[in-house]
C-alpha cells in the first residue's frame, strides 16, 4: 500500500468520525429537550396532585421504613463496526449501552408498602399516576442519553488518536535512563515525545521533523525582543526524542486503553524511520534518542516552561482550511 493510499483511508476515518460526531451530538441536544419537557410534565401533575390531595408534603408514616432499590442499570462495552464510502475502510468504535433492569416482582408481594393506595388511599389522583409514567419514562430517556454522551466521548478521542502527535518541550538539559543506566542526555533544545497512532503514514513523519526544526521557540541573543525568533538548528542545539505510546490512548471509564497507538514491531520500524528522517535532515550527532519499548525514566528541566503539542494530520488539515 502507498501513501496515497494510506493516507486515503486516513481522511475517509476523519470524515466517519467528524459524521458520526455530529449526528450524535445532534442526537444528544434532542435527548436533552426530550428529557427536560417529559420531567417538567412529571413535576406539574405531581404538583396538580398534591393540591388535590389537599398536602404539600408526605408524612413519614406514609413511606416505608425500607426502601430496596427497584431499578439498576447493566453497562456493556462492545465494538461497533461502521460502513464507509469505502468498502475497503473498516472504522471501529467502542459503544457503551445503559440497559435498566426493573424489578416488578415487589408489585405482587403481599401487603406492598410501597403501591400507590397505601401511600395516598384508594382514590388516588390521575396525575400522580400520570407523574409517575413520566419520571419511569425519563429513566429511560436518561439511559439513553447517557449511551450518546459515551459515544460522544469515544468518538472525540478516536479523532484526537488518529493523529501523530509530538509534545515539544523546550529544555536547559534533559536525559533518559534505564534501570540507572544512562541512555542519552542532552543541553540546551527540545525534549520531543512522540506518539505514534496505527493510521500513520510517511506524510506524518515529514510533518512532525519539518516542524521541529523549524519552529521558533529561542531567542535571538543579537537581537532585542526577540524570544520566538530562532529555531533549534539556528541555534544548533539538541533534541531528544523519545517514543510515547501513550500519548494515543482512550479512557474506558478511569482505565486507559491503547488499541489505536500502532502496536509492536511496526510502530518500532516506523519510529527508527522517523529517527532517521530527523538525523537526515540535521546533524545526526545532535539526535539523541531513549530505548524503545524499555520502562524509562527521563528527566526533563523545562525551560520556560515552554511546552507545545503537535497534531500532524489536524495542523495540516488546519493549514489547508487557512490556504
Amino acid at each position: 500500500m502507498d501513501k496515497t493510499e494510506k493516507l486515503n483511508i486516513i481522511n475517509e476515518k476523519l470524515d466517519k468520525c467528524i459524521c458520526l460526531f455530529v449526528e450524535c451530538y445532534q442526537t444528544v441536544l434532542t435527548q436533552r429537550e426530550l428529557l427536560n419537557k417529559t420531567l417538567d410534565d412529571g413535576y406539574l401533575n405531581m404538583s396538580k396532585a398534591r393540591s388535590i390531595i389537599g398536602c404539600s408534603s408526605l408524612s413519614i408514616l406514609q413511606i416505608p421504613s425500607e426502601l430496596e432499590a427497584k431499578v439498576t442499570v447493566d453497562i456493556k462495552t462492545d465494538t461497533s463496526l461502521v460502513k464507509t464510502d469505502d468498502p475497503s475502510v473498516k472504522f471501529e468504535y467502542p459503544e457503551t449501552n445503559f440497559d435498566l433492569i426493573i424489578d416488578n416482582n415487589h408489585e405482587k408481594k403481599e401487603n406492598s408498602s410501597i403501591s400507590m393506595p397505601n401511600w395516598f388511599g384508594v382514590l388516588t389522583p390521575l396525575s400522580l399516576k400520570t407523574s409517575q409514567k413520566s419520571f419511569c419514562r425519563s429513566l429511560n430517556l436518561i439511559t439513553s442519553l447517557c449511551e450518546s454522551q459515551e459515544k460522544l466521548k469515544n468518538l472525540e478521542q478516536i479523532y484526537k488518536a488518529l493523529l501523530m502527535k509530538a509534545i515539544i518541550q523546550r529544555v536547559v538539559k534533559a536525559s533518559v535512563t534505564v534501570s540507572d543506566e544512562l541512555i542519552s542526555s542532552i543541553q540546551h533544545g527540545f525534549c520531543v515525545l512522540v506518539g505514534i497512532g496505527r493510521d500513520d503514514t510517511d506524510k506524518d513523519i515529514d510533518y512532525i521533523v519539518r516542524k521541529l526544526l523549524t519552529i521558533r521557540l529561542f531567542e535571538n541573543p543579537e537581537a532585542e525582543n526577540s524570544k520566538w525568533n530562532k529555531n533549534v538548528v539556528e541555534r544548533d542545539y539538541e533534541i531528544l526524542c523519545v517514543s510515547q505510546f501513550t500519548l494515543q490512548s482512550t479512557l474506558k471509564g478511569t482505565k486507559p486503553d491503547f488499541h489505536l497507538a500502532m502496536g509492536g514491531e511496526q510502530s518500532k520500524e516506523f519510529y527508527e524511520k522517523f529517527l532517521e528522517q530527523m538525523k537526515k535532515s540535521y546533524k545526526p550527532e545532535k539526535i539523541k534518542d531513549g530505548k524503545f519499548g524499555a520502562m524509562m525514566q527521563v528527566n526533563i528541566q523545562n525551560d520556560g516552561p515552554v511546552t507545545i503539542i503537535l497534531d500532524s494530520k489536524k495542523d495540516q488539515n488546519k493549514n489547508k482550511e487557512q490556504e
